[in-house]
């Protein structure tokens, strides 16, 4: 019998971001099995981006390059992952016209709000989970803090919600429980045998038993608000615990001036994948302060895979993730005080505590987020579709 033949579309982002690795991992992890098709779109910047943007209403040409591409593979499967901004949802129509099925792995919250983030600034922002039209996103410059690319964004998506693109897909895949009740709660009708939670997943890393603690901390990621690195950098200045911060953003110069004043806060700027995991290992705990709500945070599946603890805002998909107690412990979002609390309860464990959290945190991402798991997941998944 003949391969299931999957057909993957995705629009990579200007900056490699975690949406970009999770579908390159994905596809090599399908290959294993299945007959499979990547076919990418690049967003650009500048002008060029611009033009991308205002075709993304109705992009014929991604139209035609997604059918073409169809018409020669002959899927089973149309799987969309990021439609945003140079293909547009025009390509969830070509699996309508080439009767086949179409999937759509739902990484963000863009279909519901145009921020993308549900976040305006340092606040959650759910105005637009009910909103038939999100005017107040709008008012807000959600969207690259423009009034204009906002309207146009939110256009985009109702006028697709007009024509019936939405309904086109078969099957959304959601990250966690978390976000498909979101969606599900929203004011999208989408039906709840039409869903399925798969959880992202990060090759095995090889865990090292009976490390020992050293009282010292990380966090890895995006420096911007949303992240939570203000928290982060008033809490540790306070504490006195030593954090090592990886990554760049829009307040590099806030880390670094910190990291100028206070010894105990060291900043590492960006490093390659073997180094960020490296300083993972080396830690007693990835600190994930972020008060919006993640997707699914690939670097708190990644200190899963090397039996790291995560303390992590109570909010969001982090509740889902981290077992408090067990696998890490949970914070109020945006509270210094409550984060330091945890903190030492965290340096106040036993040895044979600490030893038996990181045991715990190694066995969830073996149950859940390991390739072995992320396997089992997709065959779960396509297992009830039909080929010849």
């Amino acid at each position: 019998m003949e391969k299931l033949r999957i057909q993957i579309v995705h629009c990579n982002y200007n900056l490699k971001g975690g949406e970009d690795v999770v579908v390159e991992n994905e596809y090599e992890l399908l290959k294993k099995t299945y007959n499979v098709k990547l076919l990418k779109f690049k967003n650009k910047s500048g002008l060029i981006g611009f033009v991308q943007l205002f075709l993304s209403l109705l992009n014929i040409f991604a139209l035609i390059r997604v059918t073409w591409c169809a018409f020669l593979f002959k899927p089973n499967i149309i799987w969309v992952h990021n439609w945003h901004f140079s293909a547009g949802p025009i390509v969830f129509w070509v699996a309508k016209l080439s009767n086949v099925k179409l999937y759509h792995t739902v990484h963000n919250f863009r279909i519901l709000c145009p921020s993308a983030t549900l976040l305006n600034g340092s606040d959650l922002f759910l105005n637009s989970l009910n909103e038939k039209f999100p005017w107040t996103a709008i008012k807000n410059k959600l969207y690259r803090n423009s009034t204009l690319l906002t309207f146009w964004l939110a256009f985009i998506v109702w006028f697709h919600k007009k024509i019936g693109t939405w309904n086109n897909i078969d099957k959304f895949v959601f990250l966690t429980e978390f976000s498909k009740r979101i969606f599900l709660d929203s004011k999208l009708d989408f039906l709840e045998n039409s869903v399925f939670v798969k959880p992202n997943f990060v090759p095995d890393n090889f865990f090292v038993e009976n490390l020992k603690a050293n009282k010292n901390f990380v966090f890895v990621g995006r420096l911007s608000n949303e992240k939570g690195i203000v928290t982060l950098l008033d809490a540790f200045k306070i504490n006195g615990f030593n954090i090592k911060i990886v990554g760049n953003g829009s307040l590099e110069s806030l880390v670094k001036f910190y990291s100028a004043q206070y010894p105990n806060i060291k900043y590492l700027g960006i490093k390659n994948k073997e180094a960020v995991l490296n300083e993972i290992e080396a830690s007693d705990a990835l600190i994930f302060p972020s008060i919006w709500y993640e997707g699914m945070p690939m670097t708190i599946l990644e200190a899963f895979s090397c039996g790291t603890p995560v303390v992590a805002s109570k909010i969001g998909s982090m509740i889902e993730l981290i077992n408090d107690g067990i696998t890490g412990y949970h914070f109020n979002s945006g509270d210094i005080y409550s984060l330091n609390l945890v903190l030492n309860r965290f340096n106040s464990l036993s040895v044979e505590e600490f030893q038996l959290m990181r045991r715990n945190v190694y066995q969830e991402y073996i149950l859940k987020y390991s390739q072995k798991a992320q396997s089992d997941y997709l065959d779960l998944l396509l297992s009830s579709e039909k080929y010849e």
